[in-house]
């Protein structure tokens, strides 16, 4: 799972506060004088208190915590990634596991351990999604919403971990071999009730 600090290393967010410093973030945004140049007030007050790039202060006597950032293995995720398919990113992860890459090797248990059907409409939805706006982005998702609310996975996952919690989930289909590609395209499928946004984009 990427943390927060990795957020920032690999693209997905623009700065990290400790959760000990939001009160002090959100004290400086309520005091502000906002104006015509808002943004960039509000980029400059975070920066004052966002940690730096190569270290976190845990507040306690100048103490930082070690960080083991994602952006370590970063060319490797991506080359594995890359693959078309989940089937062939599972050999590629199986084969550099035995080879003794540790990272490899639990993200390869992890995924033997997920829903099938759930993995292969992920790695189609960020196909898919790659260069979509966020509203066609978030109509998506709606329909793959649907798609699962009307399967097996989604109660059965949370049956396994959640309610009984034996961790024995019973996938449906129960393997990546058996879920097959006009299963996956049905998720994207329009179910006749779609996400619909009315309100306009705010500008800063």
């Amino acid at each position: 799972r990427v943390r927060g600090r990795e957020l920032v290393d690999i693209g997905i967010a623009t700065h990290f506060v400790p959760s000990f410093k939001l009160d002090e973030l959100e004290g400086r945004l309520g005091d502000a004088r906002w104006g015509g140049r808002d943004k960039d007030l509000v980029r400059r007050m975070i920066e004052e208190v966002a940690d730096p790039h190569d270290k976190v202060d845990l507040g306690d006597g100048g103490k930082e915590m070690s960080v083991d950032p994602i952006v370590a293995h970063r060319s490797e995720i991506i080359e594995v990634f890359a693959l078309d398919t989940i089937e062939e990113i599972c050999e590629e992860l199986s084969k550099r596991a035995s080879q003794g890459v540790k990272w490899c090797e639990d993200a390869h248990k992890a995924i033997m351990r997920s829903s099938p059907m759930s993995l292969k409409v992920t790695l189609e939805a960020l196909k898919r999604s790659r260069n979509s706006s966020l509203e066609d982005a978030l109509k998506m998702e709606f329909r793959i919403l649907h798609g699962f609310m009307e399967g097996n996975d989604f109660y059965e996952g949370v049956r396994a971990i959640l309610v009984e919690k034996d961790n024995k989930p019973t996938w449906k289909p129960a393997s990546l071999e058996e879920a097959t590609a006009e299963m996956v395209d049905a998720y994207f499928a329009d179910w006749g009730d779609e996400l619909e946004f009315h309100a306009k984009p705010a500008k800063l």
